[in-house]
C-alpha cells in the first residue's frame, strides 16, 4: 500500500511539474514576432531541465557506489534526488510540449489558408455555373458601386512594436478631429479595424450611423399662410415682417433643440469610438501592407486611415499594392518600440509608401487642425 501511495505522489508531482513547465515556457518564452528567439529560449530551458535530470542520475548512481558507512545519509540524498529528478523530467516534458505546439503553428495556419482558398475556389465555380447566383452577384455589385466611398476605416496598430505614447498621441488627434474627418471624407459609416497578423480575421467594430446636426438656413424659413378670412392683413408690410420673424424664431428654436440632441448623440458616438480604441497592446505579428491592400481593394471603403509604425512582421514589400483612384489611404507613422525597431526603419518604410499614388504619409508631429479638409481638397 505504501508503494502504491508513493507512486501516486510521484505521478502527481510529475503532472504538476509538466503543467508548470508548459505554463512557464508558453507565457515567458514565446514571442510571436521572434521565432528564432522563442526556439532558442525553449532549447535553453530544455537544456536546463535535461541537465538537472542528468545531475540527478549521477547522484543516484553515486548512491549505489557509496561506502556502507554512508548508508543513512545516502538514502536521504537519494530520495531527494528522486523527487528533483521527477520534477525535472516533468518540466522537460512540459517545455517540449510547448515547443512542439509553437513549431506546429505554421502547419495550422497553412491548413486555415488551404481551407480559405478551397472556399474561394468553390465560390468561383458556383458563380460560373449557377445562373441565379450570378444574377445576385451582379445586383450586389451594382449596389456596392452605388455605395462605394461612403464608409471609412480607422486602423490602429495594437501590436507591441509601436511605442504606446506615440499611439496615444495619434489616437488623441483622431478623437479631437473625428467629426472633421467624417465631414471631409464624406463618411456615412465608420469601422475601427484592429491591425494584426491576418486582415481577413481582424476584429472590426462598426460604430453605427453617424449623428449629424441640422443643416437648415433659418433665414429662408417661410411663415405660415394666413387664413383666407384674414388674407387682407397680408397686404400690411408690418404683418409680413412680423410673420417672417416668427417663422425664423420657430426655426432657430427647432435647430437649437436638434443641435442639443445631435450633441448628445455625438458624445455617445465618441464614447463608442473611445471604447473601440481602448485595447491592450499585444505581442503579435502585424501585416500593415496586407491590411492596406485588403481594405483599399474593398469597394465598401472610400477612406482608410492606418496608425502604425509601418513595419510588416513578417517583412513584406510595398511594391505590390496600388490604391485605386477615388480611395484615400492615410498612413500615420508612429514611433517604434526600441525593442522591435528604430526610427530609421520607419523612415525607410515611409519613403517607400510616399511613392504610391493616392497615399498620404504623415508623422504624429504633422497632425494639425485643418488636415482633413486639406486632404479632401486633393481627392
Amino acid at each position: 500500500m505504501k508503494t502504491v501511495l508513493l507512486a501516486l505522489v510521484g505521478l502527481f508531482l510529475a503532472l504538476i511539474s509538466k503543467a508548470a513547465g508548459r505554463f512557464v515556457a508558453t507565457v515567458r518564452k514565446v514571442d510571436p514576432q521572434g521565432a528564432r528567439w522563442t526556439i532558442s529560449e525553449h532549447l535553453w530551458l530544455i537544456g536546463r531541465c535535461f541537465g538537472s535530470a542528468a545531475v540527478v542520475a549521477l547522484v543516484i548512481l553515486a548512491v549505489f557506489l557509496a561506502p556502507p558507512s554512508w548508508a543513512t545519509w545516502v538514502v536521504i540524498i537519494g530520495m531527494i534526488a528522486l523527487v528533483i529528478g521527477n520534477l525535472s523530467l516533468g518540466g522537460l516534458a512540459g517545455t517540449s510540449e510547448s515547443l512542439g505546439r509553437f513549431l506546429g503553428r505554421a502547419q495550422r495556419w497553412a491548413e486555415i489558408e488551404r481551407l480559405v482558398r478551397m472556399k474561394e475556389r468553390t465560390r468561383r465555380e458556383l458563380e460560373r455555373f449557377l445562373v441565379v447566383i450570378v444574377a445576385v452577384t451582379i445586383l450586389a455589385s451594382f449596389s456596392s458601386v452605388a455605395w462605394a466611398g461612403r464608409a471609412c476605416a480607422i486602423v490602429p496598430d495594437e501590436t507591441a512594436s509601436v511605442r504606446a505614447s506615440s499611439l496615444e498621441s495619434a489616437l488623441g488627434f483622431i478623437k479631437a478631429t473625428f467629426f472633421e474627418y467624417l465631414t471631409a471624407m464624406n463618411c456615412s459609416d465608420v469601422v475601427v479595424v484592429r491591425l494584426g497578423a491576418e486582415p481577413r480575421f481582424a476584429k472590426r467594430t462598426w460604430l453605427g450611423p453617424i449623428p449629424r446636426g441640422p443643416a437648415l438656413d433659418c433665414q429662408k424659413a417661410e411663415p405660415l399662410p394666413l387664413p383666407s378670412e384674414a388674407s387682407v392683413f397680408g397686404l400690411s408690410r408690418n404683418v409680413e415682417i412680423g410673420l417672417k420673424d416668427d417663422a425664423v424664431a420657430r426655426c432657430k428654436h427647432s435647430v437649437e433643440a436638434s443641435s442639443r440632441d445631435a450633441s448628445t448623440r455625438r458624445r455617445e458616438f465618441l464614447g463608442k469610438l473611445d471604447d473601440a480604441f481602448s485595447f491592450p497592446q499585444v505581442v503579435e505579428n502585424s501585416c500593415v501592407t496586407g491590411t492596406a491592400r485588403y481594405l483599399t481593394e474593398d469597394d465598401t471603403f472610400g477612406s482608410v486611415v492606418i496608425l502604425s509604425d509601418l513595419q510588416d512582421n513578417p517583412p513584406g514589400p510595398v511594391s505590390g499594392i496600388d490604391v485605386p483612384n477615388g480611395v484615400s489611404l492615410v498612413l500615420i507613422a508612429l514611433e517604434p518600440d526600441p525593442k522591435y525597431g528604430s526610427i530609421k526603419d520607419v523612415t525607410v518604410r515611409m519613403r517607400l509608401w510616399e511613392r504610391k499614388p493616392n497615399v498620404t504619409v504623415l508623422t504624429v508631429n504633422e497632425l494639425q487642425p485643418g488636415l482633413w479638409a486639406g486632404l479632401a481638397s486633393k481627392r
